[in-house]
């Protein structure tokens, strides 16, 4: 449901992790594509896309060679977590992790099979390929492959159509969906008037999103939601992650992530360096 609190759960530790990185990516549980205007799920894993999890996972969909990256190692403790889908950083390029898993090939979510899921104590080890696709590549993408196209810029009929009509007044001549997309992640960031909370407004219409643009008040899921439905107006596949946010350090150097850092956020998708995080784009043609 889009109005579920992410942070009504307390301050229970669900992970620890140690990694060779001093900016650590968040830990997506879960990628959600399909949207029917309430609820994000994700889509059943399409015919042959869905193989066992043997350590080594898939190329990333729509990552180019000669993309600029970094290998950057996880090592992490279960805690409090008892859940069917693993977290990692995306994306992931090999993933050494006991129990009976499989990867979806499309999106590299990775669930349990039979009553395999996260149990307290449990250890894995995640290596992800952190992408730094150079802006102007961004800026310069080709379009995104006919399948990637029309899978995740599905829309529900009902739609409102302000949704759409605010997409376009916030772009406006823009035609660069790299662009396009800069311009509403600073308008949801800045320039539109949002305050971020977690007691967002009581429900006035049928439709939450089309409240929470005109309310402007709302918390992670309301954000990424926007976004991405927004982004799916302009052309821009697009889809909401679910996971959990880096984390706080702690002395040992290790990093503890509770529930308090439940977040979503959108991703969109630029061929050449594949699924990006909205923070991640950047907000001028020349950086």
């Amino acid at each position: 449901d889009l109005r579920s609190d992410l942070d009504s759960q307390g301050t229970a530790e669900v992970l620890r992790y140690r990694t060779d990185t001093t900016a650590p990516s968040p830990l997506r549980i879960v990628t959600v594509d399909a949207f029917d205007g309430d609820v994000w799920q994700p889509s059943e894993p399409q015919a042959g896309t869905s193989q066992p999890l043997d350590g080594a996972l898939p190329s990333p969909p729509g990552l180019a060679e000669g993309t600029p990256y970094t290998d950057v190692q996880y090592d992490v403790t279960v805690e409090a977590l008892r859940q069917r889908w693993l977290p990692t950083p995306y994306p992931a390029t090999t993933v050494d992790v006991g129990g009976d898993w499989v990867v979806d090939t499309s999106t590299l979510n990775i669930q349990g099979q039979g009553r395999t899921s996260t149990v307290e104590g449990q250890d894995y080890r995640v290596v992800q390929r952190a992408v730094d696709p150079d802006p102007a590549a961004l800026r310069d993408a080709p379009d995104a492959p006919a399948d990637v196209q029309e899978r995740y810029t599905q829309l529900p009929p009902d739609l409102p159509p302000e949704l759409a009509e605010q997409a376009r007044e916030v772009v406006g001549g823009e035609t660069s969906k790299y662009l396009q997309a800069a311009a509403l992640q600073e308008w949801f960031r800045s320039t539109g008037g949002f305050t971020y909370s977690l007691e967002a407004p009581e429900p006035r219409t049928a439709n939450a999103l089309a409240d929470f643009l005109t309310d402007r008040t709302g918390y992670c899921v309301h954000y990424a939601s926007a976004m991405a439905v927004m982004a799916r107006t302009l052309g821009i596949p697009a889809r909401v992650a679910v996971g959990f946010l880096p984390g706080s350090t702690l002395g040992d150097g290790s990093w503890q992530v509770t529930l308090q850092d439940a977040h979503a956020w959108p991703e969109l998708y630029f061929e050449g360096a594949g699924w990006v995080r909205s923070v991640r784009l950047e907000l001028a043609a020349g950086r």
